[in-house]
């Protein structure tokens, strides 16, 4: 083919492609290189070679004034599936799957484009293709692709590895500073596209001119085009025909006329092209055909005449929906533009499309491009705009739409608008400028929309009591005329607080400062729910509290979040894990489908406290790591922050709770939370917390007990350990090896006072174990009632700490039962990854003759891929439903849960329930 000349092995390249295919492994290749340098034409002889293979192809082109669409690529890619001949059905995909495809596809009723499910889904959906047949997923100009489509293929790349996949792309030369595009990249072969070389110019040459003297003529083509395909075939067309073609000739016309050659080429075979063409590159690709005509200023019959010969040149794709058949025709025709021109062009575009109805962003699109448009619905359109925008997560675009807002009609609402999305994209100097406005707001709902922007800033920064000085005085303001509304916000700040992990003494204090009307609805019931466990009232309240807070979907709006998760840490304090655990999922499904990083955050971190709860440690630390992840993408928060030092503790405190301590001990070091630092902020209350356990971990039993005071003291009195922590227990400990028992006792007497009162295995589980050691008379009754009230409860970890503790006391008066205790300890603290009961529990079983293994049977013989596998299996999910969810083939799935039924002893699911943990 005329198109691949030269590229010889860029097509070796595509055909190892297929052989990797072939193998039953994914791989992916993209084609790197300059406009016009020839990579749409490879990546076409892809899908042909892809098409006589058998695969399913699926196609999308991604282009810059959809940059900012989130998922838009990902949407065409899969659309075909939903309209094409021989659709989901016709896939014979499972029901399941079929209705994920049917969510992305469709459009949503509120017309905001935004993607209902979460990456995990979708990469499940292109699992179940590759059993049926092997998928091709192919992007040109990749690196117009927004980042949400850029992170799903990153995601796939490293999810899909041995199912039939190929991804492959197109791309020029990315940005160093795009990160999206460079995590691509890294997970794939590139490759990169130069100029052709002097024989494919001089083979192109002779095909092109036959009577011209190729030989010299060839040189100084590759010189003028730099051997650039595009541009050396637009050359050799514009000196086509002519009698005596000389080197001269060449260099004369040159490589910067390529888009004057076109367009005289058009106007010689139908005049009425030019102004076509120049209005789709105006209007961009995908754009109406009847739109395009009109900003040409053409009739509908010329339209149809110039659209059919544009098709038939190879200039545009498309016959109602039109598109650039190379990127490189655009980019020479706007070049060529004057800046006056171009502005006047778009202009015309945003009022003809405005005329004709157009979604808001497609005007918007043309507005940011064009001369000032002064007109009351530019304004109008450009926050409609940002507002559609903005529900899609896509804070960069929402930031440009509302700039350009406030160049056409500047006010003090828009500039609240404008400064109000910076900082939600985490641009410097955001807070600064909200802080100015807040004096400039004219009416008291401007006022509180500013404080409470503030208010969350300074929160995440400074502290609780900061914030509300910020916040105060507005409110104040407001409960003279709207106590309700004032009521609201007041919650509104309170759910934040706590959500962020603000000790809750402080947010007592000043709800009582505030006004006495409750807000209305769930959000009542959240905050409500969450007090009730932080002053240990009733366990059963909390949950009725909580339920009635989390019924219905997630709430919409990203402010209304926090109090969502106030209601699912009480549900967690209440040991209500199953429940809390469900919810975390769907929130954490919002959250991604919204790019609320916050709740992205708080969801991953509520999912490490429920693996702590259950005893998966391994899990509670890779959702931990999650969350941090998370929170590292806000560019707002410092280093040392209260944002950044709750995600630290979440981390760490998993970490110590698996015994993984030096890990801990670098992560706090890192934040700048380590020895050394002051943990003297009352945010810093769970931190110390942490801090204070690993130094006590470590052995120095001084330190730990000062960290400990210091959370004590900023907790305050009146607050129960269902949702702070024991600090208490520890405390005790610290003390006992200080050899200071009386005190060690009282303190543990207190913590066990306490955690009964609450009631729940998890926290009155671990406050007996802890006073077992202080109070060595009550020790084996303090021990047994431990492992009675744990036995039936999910609380794995806490029972293995337990049964080994029983174990030990029993060895010197009862060998026998004390052996059993301990084997049934070490078992299970292998099965949850805990380092330190297992060490402890193997060092004992030792000092009595034996040598513990990893039992080859039962439970806690496990792999963690098994126990994975067995629970989803327990949870009622089919073989080929897990094996979607893990990106395996049916038949992995199967060997898995046939080497979990074997160590367990069992024949298949029916007995599955009695044996698993």
């Amino acid at each position: 083919m005329r198109a691949l000349v030269g590229r010889e092995a860029e097509c070796k390249e595509v055909k190892e492609l297929f052989a990797a295919v072939a193998g039953e492994r994914s791989a992916s290749l993209v084609f790197v290189g300059e406009p016009g340098v020839g990579k749409t034409a490879l990546l076409r002889e892809l899908q042909r070679q892809a098409r006589e293979r058998g695969f399913l192809i699926l196609r999308a082109r991604a282009g810059a004034l959809e940059r900012d669409f989130r998922f838009g690529v990902l949407r065409q890619l899969l659309e075909p599936l939903a309209d094409g001949p021989g659709a989901s059905a016709g896939r014979r995909l499972p029901a399941d799957v079929a209705e994920t495809l049917r969510r992305i596809t469709g459009v949503p009723e509120s017309g905001s484009g935004r993607l209902p499910l979460s990456m995990h889904e979708v990469t499940r959906l292109v699992a179940a293709l590759c059993r049926t047949e092997p998928v091709l997923l192919s992007v040109d100009d990749l690196d117009e692709a927004d980042d949400a489509s850029l992170g799903w293929l990153t995601h796939l790349t490293e999810h899909i590895a041995s199912l039939p996949l190929a991804i492959a792309g197109a791309m020029s030369p990315p940005d160093p500073s795009d990160t999206a595009i460079r995590d691509l990249l890294l997970r794939t072969r590139t490759v990169r596209l130069a100029g052709l070389d002097a024989d494919a110019v001089g083979a192109l040459v002779e095909e092109g001119l036959p009577a011209a003297d190729s030989e010299a003529l060839a040189p100084v083509c590759r010189q003028v085009t730099g051997g650039n395909p595009f541009l050396l075939l637009e050359l050799l067309r514009s000196l086509r025909g002519s009698t005596a073609v000389t080197p001269d000739d060449v260099r004369r016309l040159g490589s910067s006329s390529a888009a004057r050659a076109l367009l005289a080429r058009l106007h010689h075979v139908l005049p009425a092209t030019v102004p076509l063409v120049r209005a789709v590159a105006v209007l961009g690709d995908g754009t109406d055909r009847a739109a395009a005509g009109a900003l040409a200023n053409l009739s509908e019959r010329e339209t149809e005449n110039a659209c059919r010969v544009l098709v038939r040149l190879g200039v545009l794709h498309g016959e109602h929906s039109l598109r650039f058949a190379h990127p490189m025709v655009p980019a020479s025709l706007t070049a060529e533009m004057t800046v006056v021109g171009s502005g006047l062009a778009h202009s015309q575009a945003a009022e003809l499309l405005h005329g004709r109805g157009a979604p808001s962003e497609t005007v918007a699109a043309q507005l940011l491009h064009a001369a000032p448009v002064t007109a009351p619905w530019a304004t109008q359109v450009l926050r409609t705009a940002a507002a559609e925008a903005s529900r899609r997560g896509a804070t960069s675009t929402t930031v440009t739409y509302l700039r350009r807002a406030v160049d056409v009609g500047s006010t003090v609402g828009l500039h609240i608008d404008l400064a109000m999305a910076e900082q939600e994209a985490g641009l410097p100097g955001a807070d600064a400028r909200l802080a100015r406005l807040l004096s400039e707001a004219e009416t008291p709902g401007l006022r509180t929309r500013v404080a409470l922007a503030l208010c969350r800033a300074v929160l995440l920064r400074e502290g609780f009591e900061a914030a509300t000085s910020v916040i105060d005085p507005v409110l104040d303001a407001l409960a003279e005329q709207a106590p309700q509304e004032a009521a609201d916000k007041s919650a509104r700040v309170v759910a934040w607080a706590l959500s962020l992990g603000t000790p809750p003494r402080l947010t007592r204090r000043w709800q009582a400062l505030r006004s006495t009307v409750l807000p209305s609805g769930p959000r009542a019931a959240g905050l409500l729910a969450h007090h009730e466990a932080v002053s240990g009232g009733s366990p059963q309240r909390t949950v009725e509290l909580a339920r009635h807070a989390l019924a219905g979907e997630p709430p919409a709006g990203h402010s209304e979040q926090a109090f969502f998760w106030t209601a699912v840490a009480a549900l967690l304090a209440a040991g209500m894990v199953d429940e809390a655990e469900e919810h975390c999922a769907r929130g954490l499904r919002s959250a991604q489908r919204y790019g609320w990083t916050m709740s992205e955050f708080v969801a991953h971190s509520h999912q490490a406290r429920a693996s702590l709860i259950r005893g998966r440690l391994g899990q509670a630390v890779r959702s931990a790591e999650a969350g941090c992840e998370a929170l590292s993408r806000m560019r707002n928060l410092m280093p040392d922050g209260d944002g950044i030092g709750r995600a630290v503790g979440v981390l760490a405190e998993s970490l110590v709770e698996r015994g993984d301590l030096d890990a801990a001990g670098r992560l706090l070091d890192r934040h700048a939370f380590g020895d050394g630092h002051p943990l003297d902020r009352p945010e810093h209350y769970r931190l110390a917390y942490v801090r204070g356990r690993l130094r006590l971990a470590r052995g120095d039993a001084a330190a730990a007990l000062a960290d400990l005071r210091t959370c004590g003291e900023h907790l305050g009195t009146g607050t129960a350990p269902a949702v702070t922590g024991l600090w208490r227990g520890y405390a005790a400990l610290a003390h006992l090896r200080l050899g200071q028992a009386n005190e060690a006792a009282d303190l543990a007497v207190s913590e066990v006072a306490s955690a009964r009162r609450w009631g729940t295995p998890y926290v009155l589980g671990n406050a007996l174990v802890i006073a077992s050691v202080c109070l060595p008379d009550a020790r084996r009754d303090l021990l047994e009632e431990a492992v009675a009230l744990l036995d039936p409860s999910p609380c794995r970890h806490t029972l293995a700490a337990a049964l080994t503790a029983l174990g030990e006391t029993f060895l010197p008066t009862d060998r026998a039962h004390g052996v059993e205790l301990l084997y049934r300890g070490f078992e299970l603290s292998t099965a949850c990854e805990d380092i330190t009961v297992e060490s402890r529990s193997r060092l004992l079983l030792r000092s009595v003759g034996l040598r513990p293994r990893r039992p080859r049977t039962g439970a806690a013989a496990l792999t963690g891929r098994e126990r994975q596998i067995l629970e989803f299996a327990l949870r009622g999910l089919s073989n080929q439903e897990i094996a979607d969810l893990h990106f395996l083939t049916r038949r992995t799935v199967e060997q898995h849960l046939s080497r979990g039924y074997r160590k367990l002893g069992i024949t298949g699911r029916i007995e599955l329930k009695e044996e698993m943990l």
